[in-house]
């Protein structure tokens, strides 16, 4: 991956991160991260989830977020 690309990924994650929609549920017991192209970054938390905590949860999956969201761009440029 070009230095260019990295820095552009890089700026698409912050947006992503920064920009994220809270869903809560009843069913779920454990955090997930959703991404779309449609719907972006979907957080789906259990009811009662601390959602000061949710930042801090999608620092630590950065990695993972940068690999989906490369694998989506390449979806949508019909290139997977």
């Amino acid at each position: 991956m070009s230095t260019e690309n990295s820095e552009n990924n890089r700026s698409n994650l912050a947006y992503l991160s920064n920009q994220y929609s809270i869903r809560e549920s009843a069913r779920a017991k454990h955090v997930h991260l959703k991404v779309s192209l449609t719907n972006g970054l979907e957080v789906v938390v259990p009811k009662g989830y601390d959602k000061q905590k949710i930042p801090d949860l999608i620092a630590q999956k950065s990695a993972w977020l940068e690999r989906v969201q490369h694998l989506l761009k390449l979806k949508s440029d019909n290139l997977y």
